[in-house]
Formats: structure tokens, sequence, C-alpha cells
């Protein structure tokens, strides 16, 4: 009956803290600025090797975080910025509402408060740049024999060259692999399941705070060039963690369990019952383990909290937001947030109960094209409570959604052909925090459970008491295949259309219906439904009729 051609598309709705943690960064922007970063790459780098590198990154960063509609605007942005167009990237970046809280590319918000992170040499070529020589061989070709610059391994043909790999956990512990310059990260991933039995699907490894593919190989190394990072043996220091971003923490009591729910953001869970007083390891991150570094929480210098790793006491529910800068000028080097919540039981308290009885978030979609809404509603004393993460997906693939700026609706758009049958379900996630308190909810449910058309238009008095409406224009086409049943029904004059006493009840699936009642006086009801899934019904409209005289809303 119908078919439609479509296209991927990869989006996510998580929400981030912005750089000093303070919370989403939306409403904070400046201008782009016209200076150019200047920097020098850890080897001098040709032209190729430039862009090279600049192509890894933009085909891999909308694979871990953001919006690939967003990277595709930085993109076009910084092509113009190092054109020194800078009115077309200004341009470009107000079109696609990109927050810019210090006018630089190197962090930019969009309008959910998702962060982007541009690296200095996608923005301008490093000081050292040097020019192709056709002659020498640049470690481009795995095969050519040559040595890597980044990691100083020469890629014999067919074995490669080995290195002694240092490897850091999420546990704080260092090791040290075997690894060749033909290895991948994958096989890396699988050699460290072998030695110390971590699951190859649960790891996660980052170099300077970038996660690597499993399919990047160690002896081209173009995704390690230009990283911060120290170089042991000739060979380049990886940083091997198990959570995203730069910080790492951990309990060393087994009364509560720390994960990460997103960069720069841990959450202790711990059960009912038990210590209320959890210690939690957080670092500020390996490029500043010789850093003198000092500590703030919620923004106050906390005495004695110095050093690159520093040990929380975690009481309560008292968790807060812990951020580490220079001590000799305060300069601000990274944070981590800590939010408590409580497992198993999850107890929640920040949303109402919807008052249909069927959870506490409620959504709603006018038909089958992929857009829907899903709301909620915060309880009397938890007002202020704020969304941080929203996750929704259907079969692993991301749905599109856009958060309300009153934190209490969302609206998403899955891109999807309304004549496809649903195999799997949505899923739905919010995150949602009350000062240290953070709550989780989630919401399975398909299309078709919460289609609910839109009101009858057109709805009329005509002659011999004939009654006529025309089909809500949001709903899809063509109606011989989305066909919709009326429920007609009318009730005494002064009643409502909800009133259980009712004249006459009836269905019909034509938009006209002749009333045959004696009485003059009484209220004409229809409402839609759709046929075949038999869901949500429409609002009421209604005629109320008195002597021949009609009022229809």
């Amino acid at each position: 009956m119908g078919g439609c051609v479509g296209s991927h598309h990869d989006s996510s709705g998580s929400l981030n803290e912005n750089s000093d943690g303070t919370g989403v960064a939306l409403g904070r922007n400046q201008p782009l600025k016209r200076e150019r970063p200047k920097w020098k790459s850890d080897y001098p780098m040709t032209e190729g090797q430039l862009r090279s590198k600049r192509d890894e990154f933009w085909d891999t960063a909308p694979a871990f975080e953001g919006r690939k509609e967003i990277w595709d605007a930085l993109r076009a942005a910084a092509s113009a910025f190092e054109s020194s167009d800078h009115l077309l990237a200004q341009a470009i970046l107000d079109g696609a509402s990109i927050t810019l809280p210090h006018g630089a590319l190197t962090e930019c918000y969009d309008e959910l408060g998702n962060r982007y992170q541009l690296p200095v040499y996608c923005l301008s070529p490093p000081v050292n740049m040097i020019e192709e020589r056709s002659d020498e061989p640049d470690g481009s070709d795995p095969d050519s024999g040559a040595a890597d610059p980044s990691t100083g391994c020469a890629s014999e043909a067919g074995s490669g060259g080995e290195c002694l790999l240092r490897l850091r956990l999420s546990t704080g512990r260092d090791l040290r692999l075997v690894v060749r310059s033909t290895d991948t990260v994958g096989m890396m991933k699988r050699r460290l399941l072998n030695q110390e039995g971590v699951p190859a699907a649960t790891q996660r490894w980052f170099f300077s705070g970038r996660p690597l593919t499993d399919r990047l190989r160690f002896g081209p190394a173009q995704h390690l060039q230009g990283l911060r990072g120290a170089v042991v043996k000739m060979c380049a220091l990886f940083l091997v963690v198990l959570y995203a971003g730069l910080c790492y923490a951990s309990s060393d009591s087994n009364q509560g369990e720390v994960e990460t729910l997103m960069d720069n953001v841990l959450v202790l869970k711990r059960s009912k019952g038990v210590s209320r007083e959890v210690n939690v390891t957080v670092s500020c991150g390996g490029a500043y383990e010789n850093q003198a570094v000092v500590w703030k929480k919620d923004g106050e210098i906390v005495p004695g909290l110095l050093g690159n790793d520093i040990k929380v006491l975690v009481k309560e529910l008292a968790g807060g937001n812990y951020s580490c800068h220079l001590s000799q000028n305060g300069e601000y080097l990274n944070h981590t947030v800590i939010l408590v919540q409580l497992d198993p039981e999850n107890k929640t308290v920040i949303l109402e109960e919807n008052p249909s009885g069927k959870g506490k978030i409620h959504c709603e979609a006018a038909n089958y094209n992929g857009s829907f809404n899903c709301s909620w509603t915060r309880t009397q004393y938890r007002t202020n409570a704020a969304v941080l993460l929203v996750k929704v997906e259907r079969n692993s693939e991301r749905i599109s959604c856009e958060l309300d700026a009153n934190g209490r609706e969302i609206h998403c758009q899955e891109n999807r052909c309304p004549f496809q049958e649903e195999q799997s379900s949505i899923s739905l996630t919010i995150y949602i925090h009350n000062f240290s308190l953070l709550e989780a909810y989630a919401k399975s449910f398909y299309l078709s459970d919460i289609v609910r058309p839109e009101t009858l238009p057109h709805l009329q008095l005509g002659d011999e008491k004939v009654f006529s409406w025309n089909y809500p224009e949001s709903w899809e086409v063509p109606r011989t295949f989305f066909v919709l049943d009326f429920q007609v029904k009318i009730v005494k004059r002064h009643h409502t259309c909800d009133s259980e006493e009712s004249i006459m009840l009836n269905t019909t699936q034509d938009t006209n219906y002749q009333v045959k009642v004696k009485s003059n006086k009484f209220v004409f009801c229809v409402r839609a439904q759709d046929k075949y899934t038999e869901g949500q019904f429409s609002p009421w409209s209604q005629c109320k009729v008195d002597k021949g005289n009609s009022d229809c809303s």
C-alpha cells in the first residue's frame, strides 16, 4: 500500500556538563574569535599527515558522542575559520545554534547541552610543518619499513616491530603488554582479556582523553600523532580506562560501586541498610601527574586535597562537583561530578506518578511518522531537579530528541517509514538529579502503543441532524491504509462527553453520522481510534444542540 526510502541517522540526546561543571551549557555564548591557535606537533608533520590526522578525527568523532548534524556544521565552520572566512564560520555556528563559551572552536555546545571539543590540529597547521618529500617514507605506509614517529616502532613487513605498551586500568593499576606495529586495538583487547580476564566488550581504550576504535593499528598510529602523552622506551604511553573522559574513580569499599554515566560524571550506587560512608578515588588526569594540583568542591577550596589523585569521602547523599586547578594560578584543569543513586531499589522521589497510573513518564504521538513527545512532572519538593541525560533508542540505534527549556518534556524524531512494521520497542531512559541525588526513569513502548489521533476538525451540524467532521490533518495518508474508527455518543444537555449516562453510543468508519433521537436538546460527541491497533482515543469533539441551534467545538 505504500513505501518509504530513508537514510540512517545516528544522533544522541545526551546532556553534558559544561567545562566548569556548573550545569548544561545553554545560553552562555561568545562570538568566534579571529585568532587562530598556534601549536607545535610532537614531530615535524607534512601536509598529507595533517590531512590524514584530521580525516581520522572527523570520521570517528561523531560515532562516540554528540549529533552528526552538529559535527558536520563544526567541520564546515572549522574549514571556513582556517580559510580566514570568519563571517562564514560565524554564520554556520549561528545557523546550527552552536554555543562557544570561550569564543573558540576548541569547546562548543549545541542547544541540547552536548559538548564538542575540536583539537587544534583541525583549526590550524602546526608551526613545524614540513614539505612533502616523495623520496622519503613518511610512515603512512605500514609496509614501507619506516619508523612510526609516534611510537618509534619499525613496521617490519608481515610481523611488525615490537614495543612494550604501558596500560593504566580504571582501578589505577598499571601493567604492560607487548604490542606489534601491525596489531589493532581490538587485538589488544583480546590480549588483555586473556591476561587479566577483563571482557573485551566492556573495555574502553583512551589516549589522552580520546577514545580509540577497535580497527586502529599501532603501526601508522596517525590517531596518536599530536596527542599529549609520555614516551616510554620509544613506545607511546597509553591510558587504558574503562570509563569515558580523562578522570577515573574507584571505590575502596565493597559498600558502594562507582560507575561512569557520562564524561566527568560518576555515579556511586549504594544499597540501603549498609554503611553510609564510601571512599572514592578521583584523578585529575594522566596529563597532570607531575603538576602541583589543588582541588575545589562546588567551587570552594578543600584544605588537604592536593595532588593529581585524591580520595573523597562520600557521606550519605553528599556528592558534589570536584574540580582540580593549578596551585600557582588557580587555572582550571578538569572536574568530576559525583552523584549518588540508591541501588538496587533505586527508590524514586523526584517525579510524580502519572495521573493515568501508567508510570511517571507519559509518551504520545499524533501519527506513525516517527515523531513523539514524552513528558513528566516533578514532585512538589523537587521542582529544581534537573535532567542530566536522556537516552532514547530502538534496536541499539539512537533516536534524536530535544529537551524543552522547562526540562519537563522531550520532542523526539525517529527516522522511519510510517508503513514499516515495528519489530522492536523504543527504549527511553531519563537521568534526573536533585543536588547529588540521581534517579533513573525507564520506559519501553511501541509507537502503536502511544499513537493518539488529534482532535477531529470541522465538526458541524447539517440538515436532518447529520453531523460531519474530517480526519485530523496530522493523520497519515492514504486513509484507506491508515483507517480510523469513530466513536459517536449522545449525552443529555449539560452533561460532558465523558459521562457514563449516554443516550446513544455507536461506532462508524464514515466521517458523518445522522442522529435519530426525539430530543432537540442534547450533546453530540465524536472521537477517533486507530482501527487496527485499537490504541488510544483522540480527545472528544462535541456539538451542543438546542432546538436546531448548535455550538460545535
